[in-house]
């Protein structure tokens, strides 16, 4: 290179470091914020022979020191230093002790009046923010955070908040609104406020940290956590049938109810509850439906039914039969049992073994099969199918016919034909034995009177032969005593017996038939 050129270079390249414009490092943007009663520290570069430093506000300028190349002055709160950097280029340090709210002015780097640097100081006093004072909670499917925030101070009356979702992502720079108010604590203005948000809750499951940070003040303030968790869909405890009449009542639910947690409940009602009072059958198919909503604009919205049941009957129960002889001899009788007014349906049980069973909603059929002809006594019960304590039963009663007693009685080794022997001949016998009783005491009451009469003395009362005057009278003279006190042989005596059972509704236990008696030769 030429040596001229290069000397040439070299005085511009020294006479631009000498004489550029000083830079307060600290304040590259043109203001600063510091925290009243700190420590701050300036530094102001490149200056060659002198540097003072100001306060200025406009109205009024306040020298705080200066320094040449050897030294520096400065009052008690500061400090000074400068600093050689190369032959001819200095750095000079401030260091300002305790800031006061009074230094809320503009700083300035002074090398002489063209060149100086000039930096806005703003003073703060950070935000008091107890975690007790904050929260974040849910509510209809919305997130809500709030912090309470007081002892704040800035100089510029800047102030706001904010809220971040995970810690890296700012969904809401707030300012604190309406809520700022100023106040007064050891004869320094300070400002308390609340800084809040709402927003609808994350619809993707996972877990959210919620934090808070407030200007002016210590970074992060306040950290929660939220987890949001999907619900499993509706069920309830309804009972599939009720009886009629009675209460009930049932639950519209999620087992699992997510977070946070879903909204359950029937249709129409707005209640997790349906109650049923006095239920009726006309109830009977109506249906209500459990609905489950999770989620911002029903993000979840799920449901499930109840058919209402009401069992009813039965309120009578009715039995016949038909029967019919096989080719064996025996009988097929077929027995029918219908429940009346019944419903669901009805269980039916006979007091019998059925040879073959068949049954529906309200109807059974037995049939069974006799091979003895005997007097046949069959019970039908039929109760509700949901509540088998509600029933009512019925009886029917097939008696043996005349033709089979005398058929059976003729039969050998017949129980029934030796009974009904028996009891004809102990009748006959004791019409007998009355008969001669009745015989033998009339005698007794007639011989005495007639075999004990004498005829009296002479001295004594004439008397009148009773009989012998009603031989002479009613008779003719050669009767004898029988002809006059035996009747008529054509002529019977008879006594009525009549037989009364317990009451009109008592079942005859035996049947018995009774002849005509042949008339004595």
């Amino acid at each position: 290179m030429d040596q001229k050129l290069f000397v040439l270079c070299s005085v511009f390249f020294i006479a631009g470091v000498v004489h550029s414009d000083p830079v307060i490092n600290e304040c590259s943007d043109g203001g600063k914020y510091v925290y009243e009663d700190s420590t701050a520290t300036f530094t102001c570069s490149n200056y060659g022979t002198d540097v003072s430093w100001y306060f200025d506000d406009d109205t009024d300028e306040n020298k705080i020191g200066s320094c040449n190349r050897r030294s520096c002055k400065y009052g008690d709160r500061y400090n000074l230093t400068a600093i050689r950097i190369q032959r001819r280029n200095y750095t000079s340090q401030l260091e300002i002790k305790y800031v006061t709210r009074e230094q809320a002015r503009f700083l300035i780097c002074y090398v002489s009046s063209t060149k100086r640097n000039y930096c806005k100081l703003h003073v703060i006093a950070p935000a008091r923010v107890p975690s007790e004072n904050c929260s974040v909670s849910i509510s209809d499917w919305q997130v809500n955070g709030t912090c309470s925030m007081f002892r704040v101070y800035a100089s510029d009356n800047n102030y706001w908040c904010a809220w971040y979702e995970n810690n890296n992502k700012t969904f809401r720079d707030l300012g604190f609104n309406s809520t700022l108010k100023n106040y007064t604590d050891n004869s320094k203005r300070y400002t308390s406020g609340e800084c809040s948000f709402t927003k609808e809750i994350p619809v993707v499951e996972g877990s959210y940290t919620y934090s808070m940070s407030v200007f002016p003040g210590y970074g992060v303030y306040y950290n929660d956590t939220i987890t949001i968790a999907y619900p499993k869909g509706p069920t309830h405890d309804c009972p599939q049938h009720v009886f009629e009449g009675s209460d009930f009542s049932c639950t519209c639910k999620s087992t699992a109810t997510g977070s946070p947690p879903a909204k359950a409940g029937w249709d129409g009602l707005d209640s997790k509850v349906l109650q049923v009072n006095n239920a009726s059958r006309h109830l009977n198919g109506e249906l209500r439906t459990c609905r489950l909503v999770w989620g911002p604009q029903g993000y979840i919205n799920k449901n499930t039914s109840f058919i209402i049941g009401v069992a009813y009957g039965p309120s009578a129960v009715l039995l016949n039969s038909t029967q019919e002889e096989a080719e064996n001899g025996s009988d097929i009788i077929s027995f029918t049992c219908t429940a009346v007014d019944v419903y669901p349906s009805a269980v039916f049980t006979w007091s019998m073994t059925c040879l073959r069973q068949t049954n529906n909603t309200n109807i059974s059929n037995c049939i069974v099969k006799l091979t003895e002809h005997q007097e046949l006594s069959v019970t039908c019960r039929a109760s509700n199918a949901y509540y088998k304590h509600v029933f009512l039963s019925q009886t029917l009663v097939l008696p043996i016919s005349a033709d089979e007693a005398s058929d059976t009685a003729m039969s050998n080794g017949s129980v029934n034909g030796g009974l009904i022997g028996g009891v004809t001949a102990a009748a006959v016998i004791m019409l007998v034995i009355i008969a001669v009783v009745v015989v033998y005491i009339i005698k007794r009451r007639k011989d005495p009177v007639y075999d004990t009469a004498r005829r009296p003395a002479n001295n004594e009362h004439n008397y009148v032969d009773l009989a012998q005057n009603r031989c002479k009278e009613g008779q003719p003279t050669a009767a004898s005593y029988d002809m006059v006190t035996r009747q008529d042989g054509d002529e019977h005596g008879y006594v009525g017996l009549t037989h009364t059972g317990h009451n009109a509704s008592e079942s005859a236990d035996a049947i018995f038939i009774v002849g005509k008696m042949p008339t004595a030769p």
